[in-house]
């Protein structure tokens, strides 16, 4: 009986034991099953007596590496793990995971390359930009430290040895045909040049700023040496603003007594706002009040004449409909004035303007009632932008009959004399200065010598390249001693 019981116990211990050893093989098999995933959360266990006895090591399971060749006899020897064909598989599958990583690996290289190389050139052009800027700044320096030393001024001895300072005008961004030296002496006064637009009857000046109010304006084309000039009696480019002062209105008349200026050689520019052949009710009536108060500030200042652009249809209505607009607004701002000229200034053919033909500014003068109050005034850079070839004496000359035939020049009351970067046809308003343009000297001489300029306001309007209108009183000299030539 005793005997019995002892081999029941020992078979029982066995049969655990067994069960045991099985539970390891289970739990190894699990773990190499997992093994081929990034089993980067893995529970740190401790080694068990199959593990200590085998070499198993979870360092190398979770690295993915290959398992050393003691565990392989134990996979061969034993029924209940893996079977040769499947380590074989195991193997292969490793292999092919390794290949799939290099390559990913690869090609995540590859696009880093990319990456880095594509910020590497966009720094280097950031770079280049960088020296080209700079290179810019040195030499932009290095002209105006050139320009002020030639603009500097020139120094003359009196006897008594008191020194006096003749300003020269600044020609920084722009160079201008060169002053026949033999003219050089003859006008080193304004007084000279005043003298010779008396005898010649040519009245030349320039558009001056008003800044600080009207009253300023004549001390500022005096500063040119200009016998006639224009201004805007307000903002140009607002609706609204300030009506004039009787302070404003007062020293206007001191100054332009002062440095005797006639009023008829005053012509007051227009606002660009204003658009009299606006096919829309509401926005032509908002034009004809700014229209209005330009004009009845003329009256408040006494000058003679106002001169604006006639305006654009907006390609909303035809030409005709909006000259009609146009002598409607002046007729009926005749009725409400007194005595100042309207003054249509030709236009430069840009799309949907009136003016640039001179068969539109007849029609609308024909529609004007009182036709003493009406005239035209002609830019020389919207004349050639418009199509009429003015650059030479007989070319203008027949440009100047065939304005006579069309509106008559009886209806000429003023010129604004510019330059134009654009060549003829072109339907641009690109002014320029004297000489850096496409019109010739010619043109300009005519102008000075011609008798149908006489005893009108002949208007500079060319850029102000110094900022300080200090070319005006160079393209003015330059202009009047062209006459002597």
């Amino acid at each position: 009986m005793v005997f019995k019981l002892f081999i029941y116990f020992f078979l029982y211990m066995i049969r655990i034991n067994l069960f045991k050893h099985n539970l390891y093989a289970l739990s190894y098999k699990i773990i190499n099953k997992y093994k081929y995933s990034n089993i980067n959360k893995c529970i740190h266990l401790e080694k068990t007596p199959f593990e200590k006895y085998y070499s198993i090591n979870y360092k190398n399971i979770r690295n993915n590496k290959i398992i050393e060749k003691k565990e392989e006899k134990f996979f061969s020897r034993n029924f209940y793990l893996k079977t040769p064909k499947e380590i074989d598989i195991d193997k292969k599958l490793r292999e092919t995971s390794m290949e799939e990583k290099n390559k990913s690996d690869e090609k995540n290289n590859t696009k880093l390359k990319k990456e880095v190389s594509e910020h590497v050139n966009d720094m280097n052009v950031i770079n280049t930009k960088k020296e080209n800027v700079e290179e810019i700044k040195k030499t932009v320096k290095t002209e105006k430290n050139n320009v002020s030393e030639k603009v500097v001024t020139k120094k003359k001895i009196d006897k008594k040895g008191i020194k006096k300072k003749k300003l020269e005008i600044s020609t920084s961004k722009v160079s201008y045909p060169p002053i026949p030296s033999s003219l050089e002496k003859k006008w080193d006064d304004f007084k000279k040049i005043k003298e010779y637009a008396k005898k010649t009857n040519v009245y030349l000046g320039a558009h001056i700023s008003a800044s600080g109010g009207v009253q300023n304006a004549p001390v500022n084309s005096f500063n040119i040496s200009g016998l006639s000039f224009a201004l805007f009696l307000k903002n140009q480019r607002k609706w609204e603003s300030a009506s004039l002062t009787s302070d404003n209105i007062n020293k206007f008349e001191e100054n332009c007594k002062k440095y005797e200026y006639d009023k008829n050689f005053i012509l007051p520019h227009g606002s660009y706002l204003i658009n009299l052949a606006n096919p829309d009710k509401e926005k032509r009536e908002k034009s004809y009040l700014s229209f209005l108060d330009d004009i009845k500030r003329c009256e408040q200042l006494k000058i003679k004449m106002y001169n604006f652009h006639p305006g654009s249809t907006v390609g909303l209505c035809s030409i005709q409909e909006g000259i009609k607009n146009i002598s409607d607004c002046i007729n009926r701002v005749h009725k409400e004035t007194s005595d100042v000229i309207i003054v249509l200034e030709n236009s430069a053919g840009q799309k949907n303007s009136i003016g640039s033909k001179f068969e539109h500014l007849r029609d609308i003068i024909n529609q004007v009632n009182d036709k003493s109050r009406i005239g035209v005034c002609l830019d020389t850079c919207h004349t050639l932008a418009a199509g009429y070839d003015i650059k030479s004496f007989e070319n203008f000359e027949k440009v100047m009959k065939q304005f006579d035939e069309i509106v008559n020049t009886k209806y000429l009351k003023a010129v604004h004399l510019n330059d134009s970067k654009s060549d003829i046809g072109s339907g641009l308003d690109r002014h320029e200065n004297i000489g850096k343009g496409k019109l010739t000297i010619d043109t300009f001489k005519y102008i000075m010598t011609s008798d149908y300029f006489k005893n009108m306001p002949i208007i500079l309007e060319t850029p102000d390249v110094t900022n300080d209108e200090s070319v005006y009183k160079y393209e003015i000299e330059y202009l009047y001693k062209l006459c002597l030539t």
